[in-house]
């Protein structure tokens, strides 16, 4: 049975997001999450398992995802689960494909490395961002990773870039703030400056419920995301 010590993190490996839009006296940013598509996930599992299987069940109203491969020298199965979180848009389908990722990832080490990404802060031009009907912001930019160096033994990376859909590079570790070109920036954003009035600062990433760019700054900094106060102590509860 191939093992997956051989397995290394590739840009190819990785897509990235935008987890938060959050507002600052200099104009709009957007936190960027890396994650691993279900895509790469089944093609290192065809190339280091073939044969691998898996299946979905729903447990008390959770979605489980259970992957098995086989072990030709044990002449066994070995089989490893997951449970997975359902997303704001398609929650039955985007709750199986992120079960199935997770599940995945204890047969793919290297995903593992996810977990170590740093805090990655865009600049974002004041025409991307997009105030939808709930008052909400969102970003139809693409973000694509362009380099990626991982370090396994000091579990850091150590190269990483990402770039916009037109090559123009937003993110590079080295150079954690990138700023935009001068000539499609804005004034800082008000509410004045959407149709609707509705902008109050930045947004709480699960109920969207209006917080101030300090509870923002502080909540990027402990969780990694935009939260209201309320949503905190949830999220300290569950850990």
């Amino acid at each position: 049975m191939k093992t997956t010590k051989n397995v290394t993190l590739t840009k190819d490996l990785v897509e990235a997001r935008i987890g938060t839009i959050f507002s600052t006296q200099k104009g709009y940013m957007a936190n960027l999450l890396l994650y691993q598509d279900a895509r790469a996930s089944m093609n290192v599992l065809d190339s280091l398992y073939p044969g691998w299987q898996r299946h979905h069940q729903n447990i008390g109203g959770l979605t489980f995802c259970t992957i098995s491969v086989y072990d030709s020298e044990k002449q066994t199965w070995i089989t490893r689960e997951d449970v997975g979180t359902a997303g704001d848009f398609e929650k039955e389908k985007s709750a199986v494909s992120d079960s199935f990722k997770r599940a995945a990832t204890n047969f793919i080490p290297a995903f593992r490395a996810l977990y170590n990404a740093p805090k990655i802060n865009i600049v974002l031009n004041y025409n991307e961002v997009v105030e939808k009907n709930n008052g909400r912001f969102t970003c139809y930019t693409k973000f694509i990773v362009s380099e990626l160096a991982y370090d396994e033994a000091k579990q850091c990376f150590t190269a990483l870039k990402i770039v916009d859909e037109n090559g123009e590079v937003r993110y590079d570790i080295t150079k954690p703030v990138i700023k935009v070109n001068a000539t499609v920036r804005s004034k800082p954003a008000t509410a004045t400056a959407h149709t609707s009035g509705s902008f109050g600062g930045s947004v709480c990433a699960e109920c969207g419920k209006k917080i101030s760019d300090k509870v923002a700054a502080y909540s990027l900094d402990k969780f990694k995301k935009c939260l209201c106060m309320d949503c905190q102590k949830q999220a300290k509860a569950v850990a």
